[in-house]
């Protein structure tokens, strides 16, 4: 699904501490690399997904995403609100 250099900015260490190998080792990263892609083609609706592609990895603003989808800015806050709901359980699990 994604291409290139994985994003996890809007995981944020304030509001979700997701898992992370203290040194950085490149196994971890790739673990929850791939997790994140599972998660995000499995567990998402294809909405969310188009959102959380433009929005995290293409780094589109939200206003040029509902223009290009069709959709209300609020409409694509509201996908990228609950594809992070669905993703950061996941990623805690994995942590642990």
């Amino acid at each position: 699904m994604t291409k290139g250099i994985l994003s996890l900015d809007f995981l944020d260490s304030e509001s979700f501490p997701y898992p992370q190998d203290p040194t950085g080792s490149p196994a971890t990263q790739r673990r929850i690399s791939r997790v994140l892609n599972d998660v995000i083609s499995r567990e998402l609706t294809s909405r969310q997904r188009e959102c959380v592609q433009m929005y995290y990895f293409e780094r589109i603003p939200q206003s040029e995403i509902a223009r290009k989808l069709g959709i209300s800015v609020s409409a694509v806050s509201r996908h990228l609100t609950r594809a992070k709901a669905r993703i950061e359980p996941i990623l805690r699990y994995v942590g642990r």
